[in-house]
């Protein structure tokens, strides 16, 4: 009897509920995004899905928040796919959150790149670009790449092409580049070296016909600006004084010789001329670099065969003391825009970039402190600067920088330096996009090696972050 109440006991045990606990929660849904592509511009529509909840049946809902800043962009909805597309560089954090009706949730994120920096020059420069110059020749419109980099692998290339499209070499040899000028169908090329493209030349040569040769008898040392002003070529460097040649770092062609340019027998350029711009509007020559004798690191020189300091002249009192090297000059908007390694301008605080119309000034208290401006170029209808510098603003750019007449814009997320690199030291615009050279890594957070192609519009408030 005991062994058959025991076994009774049993059979009715086996047949309660285990426990009075809740039911176990059913497990969250393992889910992931899949985003096509992988990053993109500010014109991109990024397409997004959740293919792990393709056969989760129709009772599943998902939404989705774009930015990760915890408000849903969408309500719930049947929908396992969205498109987006952004309005600002950065990089975002996609989240999406999926439900079934009365059953478990899931919870997905992952991170995408927008940026107006173009990913295609990736790693094919690698080395030093110095200058960049359209320039229209006979075989159609292009980029010149001028410095000293390999090319697709291929090493000490002087000069390439770039068509928008392909890039191609047109010299190598042992020497750089640091100035390019297109005057009608010519280029004239300045820089350190003894030849180029197969010519012998003395670091001043003009590609005319598809061929290289010297202009006139060469320049002794290094040539880093030329201009055409008043139907001659100038040249500026840090070339020294010869017989021809009295004024040190500038020179310009007369009958096939260079000859100096010396006018007032106590004005005399004593260093190195790192820049000319030739006024739009005036007949004038700006010439900017590091020099101290009768101005400091800026000049001009008038058509009436005249040197002046900035404190005379058609401009009126503007300046004659610049704290440290002028490296690039240039006009916006009718003003003469100075770029340089400068703190000060006549004691005004300008941190590297200054504008003047009647006197300098600087651009919204200038960049940060310590900034150097390499290069300026005008960019649908703003000022960018490039060099050691960055964007004073809540969006931070570094190496790249926009002014429109009021405040600085940032460049997206700028240009990435590598280590002991010189980073951004050059600008141009070809075909409506901005171009920029030299030495670094990236740009936008992409792989773009000594040189970046920005295909954005004109930088705003919300170009990066």
């Amino acid at each position: 009897m005991a062994r058959l109440i025991r076994a009774v006991s049993m059979l009715v045990l086996l047949a309660l509920p285990v426990g009075c606990s809740e039911p176990l929660e059913p497990p969250p849904l393992e889910m992931r995004i899949v985003v096509t592509p992988d990053h993109g511009t500010t014109a991109t529509d990024f397409a997004y899905s959740l293919p792990d909840a393709e056969g989760a049946g129709a009772l599943v809902k998902v939404r989705w928040d774009w930015e990760n800043d915890g408000e849903w962009d969408t309500p719930w909805e049947a929908y396992r796919s969205r498109e987006h597309r952004y309005a600002v560089n950065g990089t975002s954090t996609v989240v999406a959150e999926l439900r079934m009706e009365g059953g478990p949730t899931g919870r997905a994120a992952t991170s995408i790149l927008v940026t107006d920096w173009w990913d295609g020059f990736g790693t094919m420069v690698d080395g030093r670009v110095n200058v960049l110059e359209p320039w229209t020749s006979g075989s159609g419109e292009f980029l010149v790449i001028g410095g000293r980099f390999a090319l697709n692998g291929v090493p000490n290339q002087m000069l390439a092409t770039w068509d928008g499209e392909s890039l191609q070499p047109i010299a190598s040899g042992d020497g750089e580049v640091f100035e390019l000028h297109a005057h009608g169908e010519d280029l004239y090329v300045g820089g350190l070296f003894a030849g180029i493209g197969g010519a012998a030349a003395m670091n001043v040569a003009v590609y005319s016909g598809g061929v290289f040769s010297q202009v006139g008898d060469g320049l002794d040392a290094k040539v880093s600006a030329l201009a055409y002003f008043n139907q001659a070529l100038y040249a500026g460097g840090s070339f020294v004084p010869s017989a021809e040649v009295q004024t040190r770092g500038f020179a310009r062609l007369e009958g096939g010789i260079w000859r100096g340019v010396v006018d007032w027998i106590d004005f005399v350029l004593d260093g190195t001329v790192y820049d000319m711009a030739v006024h739009p509007d005036y007949d004038m020559l700006v010439v900017t670099g590091e020099f101290s004798v009768g101005t400091d690191h800026i000049a001009h020189y008038s058509g009436a065969a005249v040197w002046g300091t900035f404190s005379t002249g058609d401009w009126g009192p503007l300046v004659d003391i610049v704290d440290d090297a002028t490296y690039c000059a240039g006009f916006w908007n009718g003003a003469i825009v100075l770029g340089g390694d400068f703190a000060t301008i006549e004691g005004e605080v300008v941190n590297g970039i200054c504008y003047a119309t009647d006197e300098f000034r600087a651009l919204a208290g200038g960049l940060q402190a310590g900034a150097t401006v390499r290069d300026i170029v005008e960019f649908r209808g703003q000022l960018v600067a490039v060099g050691d510098i960055e964007a004073p603003s809540a969006a931070r750019s570094r190496g790249v920088a926009a002014w429109d007449g009021q405040s600085w814009r940032p460049v997206g997320s700028g240009i990435g330096t590598r280590v002991g690199g010189a980073g951004p030291l050059c600008a141009a615009v070809y075909r409506n996009d901005l171009y920029v050279g030299g030495e670094f890594e990236t740009a936008g957070g992409l792989p773009s090696r000594s040189m970046a192609r920005w295909i954005g519009g004109a930088p705003t408030a919300r170009s990066g972050r």
